[in-house]
């Protein structure tokens, strides 16, 4: 709960900041989003554009809090689990200021947990991973003033935490496709 605490605080000193500045229009994009990779994603993302920084394009801060849920398989055997995923990062807009193609990387911290009851024996576990690599593209069409449809690519690559329970790190790959779809409003 800390550390969920700790990145909402982060992000609203980011907005506060942002809001600051007179020559920049700041404006903040709300959207449920889908993100299909290992673990799943669904869940909230909150994008607070800060404008044209440089003339051309825009950028951005990216907060997502999200549901998670995950298969781990071991010889033969197959668990479902969940838990939560929370990213914090940047966008970059090559062309506009909140629209067009962009380019993004999170900071991502996610912890599932496993528990399965087979035979009569119940088997728990814990896997939990840090990610600073998640470079990702996308590109965001606006309809409108308010709305916009957000589909996204990318890959993240992640140092996973020794695993608790039956799970093993071992048989987890550190790579992951990541390919993602948001729809938002833009407040």
């Amino acid at each position: 709960m800390k550390k969920i605490t700790s990145l909402v605080l982060l992000f609203l000193c980011i907005t506060a900041v942002a809001q600051e500045n007179e020559n920049k229009q700041s404006n903040i994009t709300v959207s449920p989003y889908y993100l299909f990779s290992e673990p799943s994603h669904y869940g909230l993302s909150f994008e607070l554009n800060y404008g044209n920084m440089y003339g051309t394009g825009g950028s951005s801060s990216i907060l997502q809090v999200a549901y998670g849920t995950m298969t781990y398989e071991v010889g033969g055997y197959e668990s479902n689990g969940d838990g939560y995923v929370i990213e914090l990062g940047s966008r970059g807009y090559f062309n506009k200021k909140d629209s067009g193609v962009y380019s993004q990387n999170t900071l991502a911290y996610g912890n599932i947990k496993f528990e399965e009851v087979e035979g009569g024996v119940t088997y728990k576990g814990t896997y939990s991973y840090f990610s600073f690599f998640s470079p990702t593209v996308g590109y965001k069409f606006k309809f409108g003033e308010n709305f916009s449809v957000d589909p996204s690519v990318g890959v993240q690559w992640v140092i996973q935490m020794d695993g608790s329970g039956f799970i093993d790190n071992k048989n987890v790959d550190e790579w992951a496709g990541r390919f993602g779809i948001k729809v938002g409003y833009t407040f």
